[in-house]
């Protein structure tokens, strides 16, 4: 049997509600030896006998070698497959061919993540697929979904990064919106001198996957969370880190 336990996050927060969850799992793997049991958070539960898979975006199209191959080669990537199978579960008939480069732009622009995909295809009835691409340019508002039944942090980009923001106290969203202020990757000392952050709160903003490390030594934001937490910052009065910047957007700078 497989138990999925599905974006266990906001359960834990609290020292007792951890505790219940990792008793509930160890005691139900020792009730049934053949349970097989897959949770989905952004942190791990920290347990025996836990196996740990980091999840990113889906493979994407990188440079320009796909885009003057076949149509056939260009949805076998990933992150075009899943655009086009919900773009024609809205409209039938959509045609790659017709939208193929602004397909790829907007796969580019989540960087395969999955729900922005969705999203973004959910509109094709509606708009092109450059407005579409226009619009997430523009904020992580653009773009809620339509469709009905959904969860609310899976409604629009900026609600599923919000339902996470939400999860932190004040003194570290305060610190990751700072984090917004770097174009780039960064290290650990550019994070403490101008961001003002612990290497311990540094770490367990990684662990909760919410700052990269896409080598060691080295972090950096997704860059869709690096423009929700630049809107966050700038939405904070008097943050001195903000003032020395100025008022432009890290994407700009």
């Amino acid at each position: 049997m497989l138990l999925v336990l599905d974006n266990v996050e906001h359960m834990l927060i609290s020292p007792p509600d951890r505790q219940g969850m990792v008793t509930f799992l160890l005691k139900a793997i020792e009730d049934a030896p053949d349970l097989k049991i897959l949770v989905t958070s952004r942190e791990p539960l920290g347990v025996r006998g836990e196996w740990l898979l980091h999840l990113e975006g889906l493979p994407c199209v990188e440079g320009n070698g796909v885009l003057a191959a076949d149509d056939e080669a260009l949805t076998a990537v990933p992150a075009v497959c899943l655009f086009v199978e919900r773009a024609r579960q809205a409209q039938w008939d959509f045609d790659l061919r017709r939208e193929r480069d602004h397909v790829v732009r907007i796969c580019r622009l989540v960087q395969g993540l999955p729900l922005g995909i969705e999203l973004a295809a959910s509109w094709v009835d509606r708009l092109s697929c450059r407005a579409i691409a226009d619009r997430l340019e523009l904020n992580l508002h653009a773009l809620e979904s339509p469709l009905e039944g959904l969860e609310p942090h899976h409604r629009s980009l900026w609600a599923a990064l919000d339902s996470s923001w939400q999860l932190l106290d004040a003194h570290a969203q305060q610190t990751l919106a700072r984090l917004a202020i770097f174009p780039a990757d960064f290290d650990a000392h550019a994070a403490s001198q101008v961001a003002g952050i612990s290497p311990e709160l540094l770490t367990r903003l990684v662990t909760i996957a919410l700052v990269r490390q896409p080598e060691p030594g080295r972090y950096e934001l997704h860059e869709l969370m690096r423009e929700f937490a630049w809107q966050k910052l700038c939405a904070m009065p008097h943050d001195e880190v903000r003032e020395r910047v100025g008022p432009a957007s890290p994407s700009t700078m």
